[in-house]
């Protein structure tokens, strides 16, 4: 299974995040591992992130403080754009909304366009301006962050329309519809993510643009639907590794 996802990337770098993103999402770090080893080894920022987010959104959240420790600069180069949007999601999962708004409008502002266009994955690679709207929200910014929530969803709703049928881009408007309060409508476009092959169930539990329906029957409900649909999955990569 491995090969044909590296073979749906010729340039083989998004085939290792697809990888990784397959493993963490079954919960399987030991195959997880050295993808995100090479990841790290071709974009130290980048894979730095990555390595972060898979130990902090399972819960190893003593692994991820002490790799931020030994390799996330203090100051960041302000005109990097990975380094200034590590520190800025490193600082809004440790609740330091001012300096995770600071990192991150640098971050938005150096970024290259195409980078803008990020999304909700199961490595946590989040669209930019919903992660900065986050950080707004949470400095009392209500009205910088409704606009940045507004462009992430004008983005994905245009993409929809488009013909795109990834759970992404449904996944991408649930959580600005969770982030704005609007629960009703979160939850319909996660059934629709859930629908279209969202599997990454661990991350949304612990994952802060979900925060306001965490604890919620209809929510838990919802992910242990799909965390039994990827045992099942777990099950079937385990039997074709095992054929090979």
């Amino acid at each position: 299974m491995t090969r044909e996802l590296l073979d749906l990337d010729p340039g083989r770098y998004t085939g290792l995040f697809k990888c990784l993103a397959v493993f963490a999402a079954l919960q399987d770090f030991e195959r997880a591992e050295p993808f995100l080893e090479r990841i790290v080894e071709l974009n130290p920022a980048d894979g730095l992130l990555s390595e972060w987010l898979v130990l902090y959104l399972n819960g190893r959240t003593a692994e991820a403080a002490a790799l931020v420790d030994r390799r996330l600069p203090v100051d960041p180069d302000p005109n990097s754009y990975s380094h200034n949007r590590a520190a800025g999601v490193v600082a809004l999962f440790d609740g330091e909304s001012r300096a995770a708004a600071r990192h991150l409008e640098r971050a938005y502002e150096v970024a290259p366009p195409h980078y803008l266009r990020g999304h909700l994955s199961s490595v946590g690679q989040d669209r930019l301006a919903t992660l900065l709207g986050y950080a707004h929200l949470k400095t009392g910014n209500e009205e910088r962050a409704l606009r940045l929530f507004q462009e992430t969803e004008q983005y994905y709703t245009d993409r929809i329309a488009r013909g795109d049928t990834s759970y992404l881009a449904r996944l991408g408007i649930a959580a600005v519809d969770a982030l704005r309060g609007d629960k009703e409508a979160a939850y319909g476009w996660l059934q629709q993510a859930i629908d279209a092959g969202f599997y990454a169930y661990a991350e949304l539990e612990r994952h802060f643009f979900f925060e306001s329906l965490h604890g919620e029957e209809r929510f838990q409900r919802m992910m242990d639907g799909v965390e039994a649909r990827v045992e099942e999955a777990r099950r079937r990569v385990d039997a074709m590794e095992a054929s090979v």
